[in-house]
């Protein structure tokens, strides 16, 4: 499936999401199924229940797709709410809000926090985005699918000195694209770690629900070891006070929103960009000249 690429605007994802239900007997009954009730009460999903004002979600609720997550561009805004079936055999199991991503992709989980955690894990789909999430402490992003891994990255700041779990499932599909993501992020100075799924389940979710969120959360975080699939490259610390190579493109990237700010929302863009951009400086990835 190709990466869509016309942008959702934000304050629609976001308004559609406040109007979704807390509570629907078969969204629940699906989460306790897969040992993920504590994301109910931790607000990390809402039900699409119907009733909600948008044609769109309405017949998506009345197909079986009750499950939504909130996913967030690079900026931090939400840009699009992902939805999955709580039908077997569903196909395709989850959609995403019709417009698509946003350019620099989107990611699911604790987006904001991510840019400056010691230690974030990287996952992929709603399923074990929500997984990683019963870990204790853990700050977890997640990409809708294997064919956006690639754009976490972009999420992560400078994640020189930092540590990064990846989560990977047990399949090539996502091996290669983890592999991949692995190499971009040595090349900017972060600690590589994995989390190994055991070869008896073919994901982190189907982990957690086989033996309960509990013992997952003790079990899981003993299974992190360094990623050991290919040598670190050798990196050479940037100066003092010097503008990372992610800074400079995601600042390019706020100043070209700026200046595409549709009529009527110059100054709402204006000021998520700024705060991006402040961002930026506080994250030591871009550097204020004097």
């Amino acid at each position: 499936m190709s990466t869509p690429v016309k942008e959702v605007e934000p304050a629609r994802a976001a308004h559609l999401w406040e109007q979704l239900s807390r509570h629907d007997e078969d969204g629940e009954k699906y989460l306790a199924g897969r040992g993920l009730t504590s994301a109910v009460e931790l607000d990390f999903v809402r039900f699409n229940v119907g009733g909600t004002g948008s044609f769109e979600l309405n017949a998506r609720a009345q197909a079986g797709y009750r499950i939504a997550v909130p996913a967030y561009g690079t900026d931090g805004e939400m840009a699009t709410l992902q939805l999955r079936s709580v039908r077997s055999g569903a196909d395709p199991a989850k959609v995403s809000l019709k417009g698509g991503y946003p350019d620099g992709g989107v990611a699911m989980g604790a987006v904001k926090e991510a840019r400056q955690a010691k230690r974030v894990y990287l996952g992929e789909g709603i399923a074990d985005t929500l997984a990683l999430r019963t870990i204790s402490g853990a700050t977890v992003i997640g990409a809708p699918g294997a064919e956006t891994l690639g754009k976490l990255a972009s999420f992560l700041g400078n994640v020189r000195g930092r540590e990064v779990v990846l989560c990977p499932q047990n399949d090539d599909a996502s091996g290669k694209p983890f592999a991949e993501l692995a190499r971009e992020l040595r090349s900017r100075g972060a600690t590589v770690l994995k989390l190994t799924t055991s070869a008896a389940y073919k994901d982190p979710a189907e982990w957690l629900q086989a033996i309960g969120p509990d013992a997952f959360g003790r079990t899981a975080p003993r299974a992190i070891a360094p990623d050991t699939e290919a040598e670190p490259e050798p990196q050479t610390a940037p100066a003092e006070g010097e503008t990372t190579e992610e800074g400079a493109r995601e600042l390019d990237d706020a100043c070209q929103k700026i200046e595409e700010a549709p009529k009527g929302q110059g100054s709402l863009t204006f000021d998520k960009q700024c705060f991006r951009i402040g961002t930026l400086v506080a994250g030591s990835e871009l550097a204020l000249k004097k």
